[in-house]
């Protein structure tokens, strides 16, 4: 793969953050967005996520909701362990 893929697939990953933002913010949802890369994980928490505890502390009953939904309409998401 040449820089320009990688580019693009950073923007189209922007683009997927930016939305969640914004949905979260119409929605008054607390959220918070972890990015390696090309990899993005949500947690539904107030503060940043940057290890177990912090994880921890996350709405995983949201979790549970948001990961069934997105399952029906045939998006996979990683699952979290906490």
């Amino acid at each position: 793969m040449d820089a320009s893929a990688y580019q693009e697939i950073n923007n189209k990953v922007d683009r997927l953050i930016e939305g969640y933002q914004q949905a979260a913010d119409k929605h008054s949802t607390i959220l918070q967005i972890n990015r390696a890369g090309s990899m993005v994980g949500v947690f539904f928490a107030n503060e940043p996520v940057i290890n177990y505890e912090t994880a921890s502390k996350s709405d995983t009953e949201a979790f549970s909701s948001y990961y069934r939904i997105m399952a029906e309409e045939g998006i996979f998401l990683p699952p979290i362990s906490i």
